[in-house]
């Protein structure tokens, strides 16, 4: 594992999918979110967990990253990063589904949280894949003892 580009993977991870969601989230459902005030926190409320939400996202980045380096670094680059993305956008933007069939939410918020989380995690798996690249073995060749 290459340690310093996983760091420096994790850190632009994190900036994106905080970008992503704050567009998302911040602008783009703003008004959804408005209209159905009664299943949310209040604006007020949402500040004071505003460390949950970071540290939510941190966790989420980091594990994005870490599972990558393990398991999905043989083929390195942004083609590959961006694929990854996109299964695991898919992975965990099935919830969204769920979600709708058991909250009394229009469906255009599910559908927005599926389709921005698709965007989000494949353009942050497409930055993973063009930082991260596995550590370059060594390989240890005997010497000829000195006669």
């Amino acid at each position: 594992m290459n340690t310093k580009r996983l760091v420096l993977s994790c850190v632009a991870v994190f900036l994106c999918i905080f970008a992503c969601n704050f567009v998302l989230h911040g602008i783009l459902l703003k008004d959804a979110y408005a209209n159905t005030a009664e299943l949310w926190r209040t604006e007020s409320e949402m500040n004071g967990h505003f460390g949950w939400l970071l540290l939510g996202q941190l966790l989420q980045s980091v594990m994005f990253c870490v599972i990558y380096a393990l398991r999905c670094a043989e083929r390195t680059g942004v083609g590959p990063g961006a694929g990854y993305g996109l299964l695991v956008a898919l992975l965990l933007g099935s919830g969204s589904f769920i979600t709708y069939a058991v909250q009394p939410i229009p469906m255009r918020i599910p559908a927005a949280w599926f389709l921005g989380g698709i965007v989000e995690l494949t353009i942050a798996g497409a930055i993973l894949g063009g930082i991260y690249r596995p550590a370059k073995l060594t390989t240890y060749t005997a010497q000829p003892a000195a006669a």
